[in-house]
């Protein structure tokens, strides 16, 4: 079981209204732990459409330097124009939306996209990680043998 808190520290998401209607439709409102299915179905619900970039969600104040080199109103402009006004009220944007705003605006530079997704950055992660568990899974594996 995956503990509620354990997701919402994982995804930089500590309020409830990220999920809300999500936890809601599924059966999951008021659940303290969940299943690795539900906890998938969740990560799933958090990256949106497409293939998964970092888990975290991203502050405005960053997102704005890279899309608009620090200029807030107008990254501001396009995500209520993408999202509007009631998903951008938020301090921090989930990729879900983010891939949103980056099928409505047209950017410039292919690194701005890696940049607020990490797509790149998401993969090597996930690998060194599987790298780590097949090792550790092959050391417990020496181990038992040797008693």
């Amino acid at each position: 079981m995956v503990q509620r808190e354990r997701i919402k520290t994982l995804l930089n998401a500590r309020d409830n209204k990220y999920f809300g209607s999500f936890f809601k439709d599924n059966g999951l409102s008021g659940r303290r732990n969940f299943t690795l299915l539900e906890t998938y179905k969740i990560l799933e619900f958090w990256q949106g459409e497409g293939n998964w970039g970092r888990l975290k969600a991203i502050k405005k104040k960053k997102i704005a330097g890279i899309l608009h080199n620090k200029n807030y109103e107008r990254t501001a402009d396009e995500f209520k124009a993408a999202l509007g006004s009631d998903s951008y009220k938020t301090n921090l944007i989930s990729p879900k939306n983010i891939k949103k705003v980056i099928a409505h605006i047209d950017l410039t530079e292919e690194n701005q996209v890696e940049d607020l997704i990490g797509y790149k950055e998401t993969k090597t992660q996930f690998l060194w990680a599987f790298g780590i568990l097949v090792l550790v899974f092959h050391l417990e594996q020496l181990e038992l043998k040797q008693h």
